[in-house]
């Protein structure tokens, strides 16, 4: 029963680094989104040409089909210049606040997936697939960080997603489905006080 004891703390210990690690960069990562969104949101530079430029080299590096979409920012610069200054704005606030989290955390990935397509033929690079992944390897890096952070719930901790995803309430949910019963009944063997042993007659 010690033995048991101490190698539920120990994981209990591991897990709760874990997720302070995972907070920290998830911050970390917020910060970074809100220093972009706000460089494209409050730099005059970015709206007469920033964007007008990565427009320009995305028309060479697009994917093909990706080409409508390429053609409707062409349309509109202005609009969408503001547009992904406000979502990257908003994706760091979310990481850093540990707010919507999950939801930040989906469209961020979303966003990157467009950033993919966008940058799909690198000026220089060919269509092998390491070159590809080379070429990518920021965008992937940030996805697969999002989808850790959507996965592992980053904003339960040093964020406010505790507020309103409680541990304790969740797991007190668990307990009042029947389907979940035999996880807690170790639980209620533990809370028995042991019964005393009735003397034996000697004889």
């Amino acid at each position: 029963m010690m033995r048991a004891t101490a190698r539920t703390a120990t994981m209990s210990y591991n897990s709760e680094r874990f997720q302070r690690v995972m907070a920290a960069v998830r911050i970390a990562t917020g910060f970074a989104f809100c220093v972009y969104g706000g460089t494209k949101l409050f730099d005059p530079t970015f709206f007469e040409s920033g964007f007008q430029f990565a427009l320009g080299r995305a028309s060479a590096t697009a994917a093909d089909w990706y080409y409508p979409v390429v053609h409707s920012l062409w349309m509109h610069p202005g609009i969408y210049a503001v547009a992904v200054g406000m979502l990257e704005s908003f994706l760091g606030l979310a990481l850093v606040l540990g707010l919507a989290t999950r939801p930040a955390c989906l469209v961020g990935m979303v966003y990157m997936l467009n950033k993919i397509a966008l940058t799909w033929h690198i000026a220089g690079q060919g269509n092998i697939a390491w070159q590809v992944l080379d070429a990518h390897m920021e965008q992937l890096a940030v996805f697969g960080l999002l989808l850790l952070f959507l996965v592992g719930h980053a904003g339960e901790t040093w964020g406010l997603g505790a507020l309103y995803h409680s541990p304790a309430a969740s797991r007190s949910s668990l307990r009042e489905r029947p389907e979940y019963k035999y996880l807690f009944e170790e639980d209620k063997e533990e809370q028995k006080e042991p019964q005393p042993k009735e003397p034996t007659p000697h004889n």
